[in-house]
């Protein structure tokens, strides 16, 4: 159990986040289904992108770590027969891994633990199947069996009925693989990294909004160094941490990335002083810096057009909702009902336990702002995009707030509370 409370004054300071999750988890796997060799500096340490690594070292791959460097490298043979890859918390490894086996001609079992074996699989399944790639799940969920069978196809279209980035990316890696023309049409925009890694390094890709097309067999040409920015998502906390207490932040080497900065727009829109600076290109990532100064908020009105691109700042959005005035609206947000937990069930039961005025809806959630929070006891589901933005809840709060499982935050960030601690000294017990 952790203990937050309002901590000391703050006046202003940096913070400089750790390596993006998404990305990591992207050129591991892309190294690996290209069979390439390639020196990643600033690699997250969240335990969900190190259970990528042990998935591609599983598979016959060579990682090398110091700290938050890391080298892959192909070895001579990679493995083909009975392979276990266990993928832990993390929905984006189970999501991608399995064509990266598929490219290697493995045979391989995808598994994972308590909370992600509940979480639905058949969004990948079955689409991964109209590719050809020989891949099952009895009931949709793990564990899932790929075979290194490929069937062959000449052009497939694939309407995906809802917009997921993990998906999306599973498709592309896939037609890497395939012999055929793909067209993938997109309900909304989804993160983009995949496109712009699979351009940075040599791949012919078609991406005019809502299609993307692609052709394969295509191979990478994964090598050299790649830098990875930091995570947007991590940044968010510390900026609504700021926005709680009344601090200026400056948040630096943050990826900047406009399918990820949703979560910028809308504290715009609730009246938050945001200027971005000293911005640039790493390995065509678009990075930059941050500062935030002390405002009053606003509630505002988020639509599902709007979710996609912050799906997972909306429980951070609930936190910010509450300490802003008037009513703030989410719609449309479904998806977060298949997280680690059902994240707008859990939100709103958490705020409620604080004192917040905030009501459930089928798709999101309602926040009538400026109600006064006070100290309570915690219990967030083990879910970490959660419990960090509760904690974030508990800065603002009278009294103290004990969270009774602190410690799941490490499949996101393990450094979160020893960050929160040292931009707000104080505020962890």
């Amino acid at each position: 159990m952790l203990v937050i409370s309002k901590g000391d004054k703050v006046y202003n300071t940096v913070y400089t986040p750790g390596g993006d999750k998404s990305i990591s988890h992207r050129i591991a796997m892309l190294t690996a289904l290209s069979k390439g060799t390639i020196k990643i500096n600033n690699f997250s340490l969240a335990k969900d992108c190190q259970a990528t690594l042990r998935c591609v070292e599983n598979l016959g791959f060579k990682v090398i770590r110091n700290e938050n460097t890391v080298i892959i490298k192909m070895e001579e043979k990679t493995k083909k027969n009975n392979v276990v890859l266990d993928c832990e918390n993390s929905g984006t490894t189970a999501r991608l891994i399995g064509v990266v086996a598929a490219s290697l001609g493995a045979e391989a079992t995808l598994v994972g633990d308590a909370s992600l074996s509940k979480r639905p699989m058949d969004r990948i399944v079955l689409p991964l199947q109209d590719l050809g790639l020989d891949i099952e799940s009895s009931d949709g969920k793990l564990p899932i069996t790929i075979k290194p069978n490929r069937r062959k196809y000449t052009e497939i279209f694939y309407d995906m009925p809802v917009a997921s980035a993990q998906v999306k990316t599973a498709l592309l890696f896939a037609a890497l693989l395939g012999c055929g023309k793909v067209k993938i049409k997109q309900p909304a925009k989804s993160r983009d990294h995949t496109e712009i890694m699979l351009k940075h390094y040599g791949v012919s890709l078609i991406n005019q909004y809502p299609y993307l097309k692609i052709k394969g067999p295509q191979k990478p040409i994964v090598r050299g160094e790649y830098n990875v920015c930091g995570d947007f998502s991590s940044a968010a906390f510390m900026i609504a941490a700021a926005l709680v207490k009344g601090f200026e932040l400056t948040v630096k080497d943050v990826g900047l990335n406009p399918t990820r900065t949703g979560f910028l727009q809308v504290i715009k829109a609730m009246n938050a002083k945001v200027e971005v600076f000293d911005t640039k290109k790493w390995n065509d990532e678009l990075v930059g810096c941050i500062r935030i100064k002390p405002s009053s908020l606003k509630g505002i009105e988020i639509s599902q057009d709007m979710v996609a691109n912050l799906i997972d700042e909306l429980p951070l959005i609930a936190v910010l909702a509450a300490y802003a005035d008037g009513i703030t609206k989410v719609r449309g947000a479904e998806e977060l009902r298949v997280k680690e937990s059902d994240r707008i069930s859990n939100t709103v039961s958490n705020l409620n336990k604080l004192g917040a005025d905030i009501k459930e809806l089928k798709d999101g959630f309602i926040v009538r702002g400026k109600t006064q929070l006070n100290g309570t006891v915690l219990n967030c589901q083990k879910d970490h995009r959660v419990i960090m933005s509760m904690s974030v809840a508990a800065l603002g709060s009278a009294g103290e707030t004990k969270i009774e499982d602190a410690k799941w935050v490490e499949i996101s960030n393990s450094e979160f509370f020893s960050e929160l601690e040292r931009l707000i000294p104080g505020c962890i017990k």
